[in-house]
Protein backbone atom coordinates (compact mmCIF):
# COMPACT_ATOMS: atom_id res chain seq x y z
CA UNK A 1 0.00 0.00 0.00
CA UNK A 2 3.21 2.36 1.01
CA UNK A 3 4.48 1.74 -2.22
CA UNK A 4 1.40 2.28 -4.60
CA UNK A 5 0.99 6.11 -2.76
CA UNK A 6 4.88 6.29 -3.59
CA UNK A 7 4.11 6.03 -6.94
CA UNK A 8 0.67 7.77 -7.29
CA UNK A 9 3.02 10.30 -5.44
CA UNK A 10 5.44 10.51 -7.97
CA UNK A 11 2.76 10.76 -10.93
CA UNK A 12 0.90 13.71 -9.35
CA UNK A 13 3.81 15.44 -9.24
CA UNK A 14 4.85 15.12 -12.50
CA UNK A 15 1.84 16.32 -14.07
CA UNK A 16 2.32 19.70 -11.75
CA UNK A 17 5.11 20.17 -13.31
CA UNK A 18 3.86 19.55 -16.44
CA UNK A 19 1.01 21.05 -16.43
CA UNK A 20 2.80 24.12 -14.56
CA UNK A 21 5.71 24.39 -17.65
CA UNK A 22 2.68 24.30 -20.12
CA UNK A 23 0.43 26.71 -18.52
CA UNK A 24 3.57 29.27 -17.65
CA UNK A 25 6.00 29.24 -20.53
CA UNK A 26 9.09 30.97 -20.29
CA UNK A 27 8.99 34.50 -22.10
CA UNK A 28 12.11 36.62 -22.80
CA UNK A 29 11.69 40.26 -21.93
CA UNK A 30 9.50 42.29 -24.42
CA UNK A 31 11.18 44.32 -26.52
CA UNK A 32 10.68 48.17 -26.58
CA UNK A 33 11.31 50.25 -29.19
CA UNK A 34 13.74 52.33 -27.10
CA UNK A 35 15.78 49.19 -25.83
CA UNK A 36 16.02 47.83 -29.32
CA UNK A 37 16.64 51.08 -31.38
CA UNK A 38 20.34 51.36 -32.90
CA UNK A 39 22.02 54.48 -30.95
CA UNK A 40 19.52 55.60 -28.37
CA UNK A 41 18.31 59.53 -28.22
CA UNK A 42 20.80 61.40 -26.08
CA UNK A 43 19.76 62.01 -22.47
CA UNK A 44 19.78 65.75 -21.03
CA UNK A 45 23.18 66.37 -20.82
CA UNK A 46 24.63 64.01 -23.04
CA UNK A 47 25.94 64.82 -26.69
CA UNK A 48 24.54 62.60 -30.47
CA UNK A 49 28.33 62.49 -30.47
CA UNK A 50 29.19 60.86 -27.29
CA UNK A 51 31.25 57.72 -27.95
CA UNK A 52 30.26 54.33 -27.04
CA UNK A 53 32.23 52.22 -24.33
CA UNK A 54 34.89 50.50 -25.66
CA UNK A 55 35.36 46.16 -25.52
CA UNK A 56 37.57 43.96 -26.81
CA UNK A 57 37.19 43.04 -30.37
CA UNK A 58 34.73 39.87 -31.13
CA UNK A 59 37.27 38.04 -32.96
CA UNK A 60 40.01 38.00 -30.06
CA UNK A 61 38.06 35.09 -28.44
CA UNK A 62 39.70 32.17 -26.44
CA UNK A 63 39.46 29.76 -29.28
CA UNK A 64 41.71 32.24 -31.36
CA UNK A 65 44.61 32.43 -28.77
CA UNK A 66 45.97 29.13 -26.86
CA UNK A 67 43.95 28.65 -23.49
CA UNK A 68 46.86 28.60 -20.56
CA UNK A 69 46.39 27.86 -17.02
CA UNK A 70 45.35 31.08 -14.68
CA UNK A 71 49.13 30.84 -13.29
CA UNK A 72 50.20 31.69 -16.94
CA UNK A 73 47.84 34.07 -17.94
CA UNK A 74 48.42 36.04 -14.18
CA UNK A 75 52.42 35.98 -15.38
CA UNK A 76 51.61 37.94 -18.57
CA UNK A 77 51.69 41.68 -17.31
CA UNK A 78 52.66 43.11 -14.01
CA UNK A 79 50.00 42.89 -11.24
CA UNK A 80 48.94 44.63 -7.77
CA UNK A 81 47.74 41.87 -5.31
CA UNK A 82 44.80 42.16 -2.76
CA UNK A 83 43.64 39.53 -0.18
CA UNK A 84 41.01 40.18 2.42
CA UNK A 85 38.85 37.83 4.27
CA UNK A 86 35.86 37.42 1.02
CA UNK A 87 38.38 38.07 -1.86
CA UNK A 88 41.44 37.35 -3.16
CA UNK A 89 43.17 38.44 -6.48
CA UNK A 90 44.86 41.34 -8.24
CA UNK A 91 44.40 44.02 -10.59
CA UNK A 92 46.60 43.96 -14.22
CA UNK A 93 48.26 47.19 -15.00
CA UNK A 94 48.02 46.73 -18.91
CA UNK A 95 44.91 48.04 -19.42
CA UNK A 96 43.89 48.85 -15.68
CA UNK A 97 41.57 45.75 -15.47
CA UNK A 98 39.75 44.31 -12.86
CA UNK A 99 40.35 40.80 -14.15
CA UNK A 100 41.31 38.78 -11.29
CA UNK A 101 38.73 38.07 -8.53
CA UNK A 102 38.62 35.10 -6.36
CA UNK A 103 36.29 34.06 -3.49
CA UNK A 104 38.59 33.19 -0.35
CA UNK A 105 35.52 31.06 1.65
CA UNK A 106 34.16 29.35 -1.99
CA UNK A 107 35.52 26.09 -3.23
CA UNK A 108 34.78 24.74 -7.04
CA UNK A 109 34.50 21.58 -5.11
CA UNK A 110 33.71 20.01 -1.53
CA UNK A 111 37.61 19.38 -0.61
CA UNK A 112 38.75 22.49 1.05
CA UNK A 113 41.58 22.19 -0.67
CA UNK A 114 40.27 22.65 -4.22
CA UNK A 115 40.74 26.06 -5.94
CA UNK A 116 38.73 29.13 -5.53
CA UNK A 117 36.04 30.12 -6.97
CA UNK A 118 36.76 32.35 -9.83
CA UNK A 119 34.02 35.40 -9.81
CA UNK A 120 36.38 37.67 -13.34
CA UNK A 121 39.32 35.88 -14.83
CA UNK A 122 41.99 37.34 -17.64
CA UNK A 123 42.47 37.03 -20.95
CA UNK A 124 44.27 34.05 -21.86
CA UNK A 125 42.32 31.62 -19.69
CA UNK A 126 39.48 29.30 -20.34
CA UNK A 127 36.46 32.26 -20.12
CA UNK A 128 37.88 35.79 -19.70
CA UNK A 129 36.20 37.78 -17.90
CA UNK A 130 36.77 41.32 -16.41
CA UNK A 131 35.70 45.02 -16.12
CA UNK A 132 37.08 48.12 -16.88
CA UNK A 133 36.58 51.91 -16.49
CA UNK A 134 37.74 54.65 -18.33
CA UNK A 135 37.28 57.99 -20.61
CA UNK A 136 36.70 58.41 -24.05
CA UNK A 137 36.69 61.15 -26.04
CA UNK A 138 34.56 62.50 -29.17
CA UNK A 139 38.39 63.66 -30.34
CA UNK A 140 39.81 61.39 -32.11
CA UNK A 141 43.27 63.16 -31.79
CA UNK A 142 43.02 62.67 -28.35
CA UNK A 143 45.03 59.42 -26.76
CA UNK A 144 43.00 57.92 -24.69
CA UNK A 145 44.08 54.87 -22.15
CA UNK A 146 42.77 51.27 -23.40
CA UNK A 147 43.50 47.48 -22.95
CA UNK A 148 47.37 48.31 -23.81
CA UNK A 149 48.36 51.11 -21.68
CA UNK A 150 50.42 50.49 -18.92
CA UNK A 151 49.47 51.84 -15.65
CA UNK A 152 51.60 53.18 -12.84
CA UNK A 153 51.05 51.34 -9.45
CA UNK A 154 51.85 53.67 -6.21
CA UNK A 155 51.79 50.29 -4.47
CA UNK A 156 52.34 46.42 -4.94
CA UNK A 157 49.49 45.62 -2.68
CA UNK A 158 45.80 47.03 -2.19
CA UNK A 159 44.35 46.28 1.05
CA UNK A 160 41.18 47.19 2.96
CA UNK A 161 43.49 49.81 5.08
CA UNK A 162 45.44 50.77 2.14
CA UNK A 163 44.10 52.04 -1.16
CA UNK A 164 45.72 51.28 -4.68
CA UNK A 165 46.48 54.78 -7.33
CA UNK A 166 47.28 53.91 -10.60
CA UNK A 167 48.46 56.81 -12.99
CA UNK A 168 48.72 56.88 -16.86
CA UNK A 169 49.88 59.76 -18.73
CA UNK A 170 49.12 60.25 -22.22
CA UNK A 171 51.94 62.05 -23.71
CA UNK A 172 49.44 65.24 -24.79
CA UNK A 173 49.03 67.01 -21.54
CA UNK A 174 46.11 64.49 -20.15
CA UNK A 175 46.97 62.55 -16.70
CA UNK A 176 44.59 59.95 -15.49
CA UNK A 177 44.44 58.55 -12.60
CA UNK A 178 42.41 55.66 -11.09
CA UNK A 179 42.20 55.31 -7.36
CA UNK A 180 40.37 51.85 -6.15
CA UNK A 181 39.18 50.94 -2.35
CA UNK A 182 38.17 47.18 -1.68
CA UNK A 183 36.49 47.14 2.06
CA UNK A 184 36.25 43.87 3.75
CA UNK A 185 33.52 41.95 1.77
CA UNK A 186 32.54 42.03 -2.54
CA UNK A 187 32.89 45.81 -2.71
CA UNK A 188 35.36 47.84 -4.96
CA UNK A 189 35.36 51.95 -5.04
CA UNK A 190 37.00 52.94 -8.04
CA UNK A 191 37.48 57.30 -8.57
CA UNK A 192 38.75 58.01 -12.15
CA UNK A 193 40.72 61.82 -12.45
CA UNK A 194 41.31 63.37 -15.45
CA UNK A 195 44.01 66.28 -15.00
CA UNK A 196 44.41 68.38 -17.92
CA UNK A 197 47.57 70.65 -18.40
CA UNK A 198 46.93 71.59 -21.12
CA UNK A 199 46.25 75.41 -23.11
CA UNK A 200 42.72 74.06 -24.05
CA UNK A 201 39.85 72.90 -22.53
CA UNK A 202 38.78 69.33 -23.39
CA UNK A 203 35.69 67.04 -23.09
CA UNK A 204 35.68 63.29 -21.89
CA UNK A 205 32.95 60.67 -21.21
CA UNK A 206 33.28 58.46 -18.08
CA UNK A 207 32.19 54.46 -18.88
CA UNK A 208 32.81 51.32 -16.61
CA UNK A 209 31.95 47.76 -18.67
CA UNK A 210 31.83 43.99 -18.02
CA UNK A 211 32.95 41.97 -20.43
CA UNK A 212 32.39 38.04 -20.69
CA UNK A 213 33.57 35.54 -23.17
CA UNK A 214 31.58 32.21 -23.70
CA UNK A 215 28.40 31.07 -22.06
CA UNK A 216 28.56 29.57 -18.68
CA UNK A 217 27.18 26.64 -17.95
CA UNK A 218 23.92 26.61 -17.30
CA UNK A 219 23.07 25.90 -13.32
CA UNK A 220 19.95 27.15 -12.37
CA UNK A 221 16.15 26.79 -12.60
CA UNK A 222 12.96 28.75 -13.90
CA UNK A 223 12.60 30.86 -10.90
CA UNK A 224 16.21 32.13 -10.89
CA UNK A 225 17.68 34.28 -13.42
CA UNK A 226 20.98 33.55 -14.80
CA UNK A 227 22.76 36.24 -17.37
CA UNK A 228 22.95 39.98 -17.91
CA UNK A 229 20.61 42.42 -15.91
CA UNK A 230 20.01 45.44 -14.13
CA UNK A 231 18.08 48.27 -12.95
CA UNK A 232 16.86 51.81 -14.88
CA UNK A 233 14.99 54.35 -13.77
CA UNK A 234 13.67 51.99 -10.76
CA UNK A 235 13.07 49.08 -12.82
CA UNK A 236 14.50 45.33 -13.11
CA UNK A 237 15.18 44.03 -16.53
CA UNK A 238 16.97 40.76 -17.10
CA UNK A 239 17.83 39.38 -19.84
CA UNK A 240 19.20 35.58 -21.35
CA UNK A 241 22.05 35.06 -22.71
CA UNK A 242 20.02 34.09 -25.95
CA UNK A 243 18.77 37.46 -25.84
CA UNK A 244 22.36 38.97 -27.26
CA UNK A 245 22.58 36.09 -30.19
CA UNK A 246 23.16 37.34 -33.42
CA UNK A 247 24.63 40.51 -32.10
CA UNK A 248 22.04 41.85 -30.97
CA UNK A 249 22.14 45.01 -28.74
CA UNK A 250 19.68 46.26 -25.77
CA UNK A 251 20.10 49.97 -24.64
CA UNK A 252 18.08 51.75 -21.87
CA UNK A 253 18.89 55.45 -20.44
CA UNK A 254 19.01 55.70 -16.76
CA UNK A 255 19.61 58.00 -13.94
CA UNK A 256 22.18 55.66 -11.36
CA UNK A 257 20.56 52.00 -10.97
CA UNK A 258 23.26 48.93 -12.01
CA UNK A 259 23.88 46.53 -14.45
CA UNK A 260 25.59 43.36 -14.51
CA UNK A 261 26.45 39.55 -14.95
CA UNK A 262 24.60 37.17 -12.78
CA UNK A 263 25.32 33.37 -12.39
CA UNK A 264 23.46 31.44 -9.81
CA UNK A 265 25.09 31.79 -6.71
CA UNK A 266 27.90 35.14 -7.90
CA UNK A 267 27.62 38.24 -9.50
CA UNK A 268 29.53 40.89 -11.40
CA UNK A 269 27.56 44.47 -10.96
CA UNK A 270 28.56 47.67 -12.11
CA UNK A 271 27.49 50.50 -9.80
CA UNK A 272 27.62 54.10 -11.57
CA UNK A 273 27.18 57.38 -9.45
CA UNK A 274 23.50 57.29 -8.52
CA UNK A 275 22.47 60.75 -9.28
CA UNK A 276 24.52 60.87 -12.57
CA UNK A 277 22.41 59.90 -15.98
CA UNK A 278 23.66 57.28 -18.29
CA UNK A 279 23.84 55.47 -21.50
CA UNK A 280 23.36 51.91 -20.94
CA UNK A 281 23.99 48.75 -23.77
CA UNK A 282 23.92 45.02 -23.36
CA UNK A 283 25.15 43.67 -26.15
CA UNK A 284 26.88 40.03 -27.52
CA UNK A 285 29.20 39.89 -30.38
CA UNK A 286 30.34 37.40 -32.14
CA UNK A 287 29.14 33.75 -33.04
CA UNK A 288 29.54 31.01 -30.79
CA UNK A 289 32.13 29.54 -29.58
CA UNK A 290 33.50 32.89 -29.86
CA UNK A 291 30.64 35.11 -28.59
CA UNK A 292 31.13 37.83 -25.99
CA UNK A 293 29.13 39.59 -23.54
CA UNK A 294 29.23 42.94 -22.54
CA UNK A 295 27.58 45.45 -20.81
CA UNK A 296 28.37 48.94 -20.26
CA UNK A 297 27.47 52.41 -19.42
CA UNK A 298 28.74 55.77 -20.44
CA UNK A 299 28.04 59.08 -18.44
CA UNK A 300 27.44 62.42 -19.64
CA UNK A 301 30.41 64.76 -21.06
CA UNK A 302 32.59 66.72 -19.01
CA UNK A 303 34.67 69.88 -19.63
CA UNK A 304 37.73 70.03 -18.10
CA UNK A 305 39.37 73.19 -18.35
CA UNK A 306 42.63 74.00 -18.99
CA UNK A 307 44.92 73.22 -15.39
CA UNK A 308 41.73 71.74 -13.64
CA UNK A 309 41.04 68.29 -12.94
CA UNK A 310 37.52 66.45 -12.69
CA UNK A 311 36.82 63.00 -11.44
CA UNK A 312 33.81 60.68 -11.17
CA UNK A 313 33.59 57.53 -8.62
CA UNK A 314 31.74 54.38 -9.09
CA UNK A 315 31.41 50.88 -7.95
CA UNK A 316 32.14 47.30 -8.77
CA UNK A 317 30.49 44.64 -6.49
CA UNK A 318 32.38 40.70 -7.36
CA UNK A 319 31.69 38.25 -5.23
CA UNK A 320 28.79 36.35 -3.59
CA UNK A 321 25.03 36.51 -3.20
CA UNK A 322 24.58 36.88 0.36
CA UNK A 323 21.54 38.85 1.10
CA UNK A 324 22.36 40.70 3.51
CA UNK A 325 25.87 41.85 2.61
CA UNK A 326 23.32 43.11 -0.42
CA UNK A 327 20.79 44.45 1.50
CA UNK A 328 23.93 46.62 3.66
CA UNK A 329 25.08 47.96 0.17
CA UNK A 330 21.69 48.81 -0.56
CA UNK A 331 21.09 50.83 2.32
CA UNK A 332 24.75 52.49 1.79
CA UNK A 333 25.25 53.39 -1.59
Amino acid sequence: MDQKNFIVAIVLSVLIITGWQYAFPSKPPQQTQQQTAAPASSAPGQTASAPAAPGAPASSGPAQQQTVSLKDALARNPRVAFNTPELIGSINLKGARLDDVQLAKYRTELDPKSPPIEVLAPEGTEHPYYAEFGWSASDPALKMPGPDSLWTADTRALTANKPLRMTWDNGQGLVFALDITLDEQFMFAVKQTVQNKTDKPVTLFPWGLIVRFGEPKAEGTYVLHEGPYGVFNGSLKEFGYSDFKDNKTQKFQSTGGWLGITDKYWMATLIPDQKAKVDVTLKGTGAAPNIKYQVDYVGAGIAVAPGASVSTEDHLFAGAKIVRIIDGYREKL
